[in-house]
């Protein structure tokens, strides 16, 4: 995937060359007279035979990636304690520690006499790479970061859900009618 600004005049839904097939979607408008999309490419020798089920599957596979990427690394927190207090990042919620806290978040419901606090994560790098970490004061805190982030991974699947609905198929279709 490949996101690339242009005319209006040069989107095409796909496009064929010697080597590859390019399957474009998404067109917005950026600025001026230009417009952003994005395209997939597909090498030629793999998928020989294009069909309408193959583009419309490689651009709802391409959503569901983006949308993936989005909820790994964008999650926005400002932390709240430690030396990195009132540092903006995007918090790393890979499937580990979205258990992490989910499974110290569920522990204040089951066993609670088992939290203590502070409690200390890592929960970003910075641009350097180095660490960044957040100090839970109290499971009021806990509870804020980890209910931020289930709303937040809800809201980029309701983006992606969005626009996947929004495509409007028919430029694709006739596509596949011009070629028959």
């Amino acid at each position: 995937m490949n996101k690339v600004n242009g005319k209006k005049t040069s989107f095409a839904p796909i496009r064929e060359d010697g080597s590859r097939i390019t399957i474009c979607y998404g067109m917005t408008k950026a600025s001026g007279d230009l417009y952003e999309w994005y395209e997939i490419y597909l090498p030629k020798k793999q998928n020989a035979q294009l069909t309408l089920q193959l583009v419309k599957d490689a651009i709802e596979n391409d959503i569901n990636s983006r949308v993936d990427e989005k909820i790994l690394c964008s999650y926005p927190w400002t932390v709240l304690h430690g030396d990195d207090a009132g540092k903006d990042v995007k918090v790393w919620l890979s499937k580990e520690n979205q258990s992490n806290f989910k499974a110290k978040y569920d522990l204040h419901f089951t066993k609670p006499e088992a939290l203590t606090f502070p409690t200390i994560y890592k929960i970003a790098e910075d641009d350097d790479h180095n660490a960044v970490f957040e100090v839970f004061q109290n499971f009021e805190e806990l509870e804020a970061f980890y209910l931020g982030g289930i709303a937040y991974i809800e809201q980029c699947y309701q983006a992606g859900w969005q626009e996947k609905g929004g495509i409007d198929w028919t430029p694709y279709e006739d596509y596949f009618k011009t070629e028959e």
